[in-house]
């Protein structure tokens, strides 16, 4: 995980402006916004918890920093969710 950022343009409360996104993880919002699943926040955890991108209708997409595809299914498997 980084800890540089780029500016970006995702959606804020006050329309479409540059954001500062985590340069490690900017191409995949971009590819998100671009495909049409409008981003509203986004962070990589910086390698401290549970990276995010939040998106438009309410939807979190979780980024889990080098786990493995058993991390992956014990995460989802908890009662409590990911976060």
């Amino acid at each position: 995980m980084c800890e540089t950022t780029i500016p970006l343009v995702v959606k804020t409360d006050m329309g479409w402006r540059p954001q500062a996104i985590d340069k490690c993880i900017a191409p995949l919002v971009k590819a998100m916004n671009d495909g049409g699943l409008v981003t509203l926040s986004a962070c990589c955890g910086h390698n401290k918890e549970l990276g995010h991108v939040w998106l438009e209708n309410g939807s979190v997409l979780v980024i889990l920093p080098d786990a493995t595809k058993d991390d992956v299914i014990k995460a989802i498997a908890r009662p409590s969710g990911l976060v």
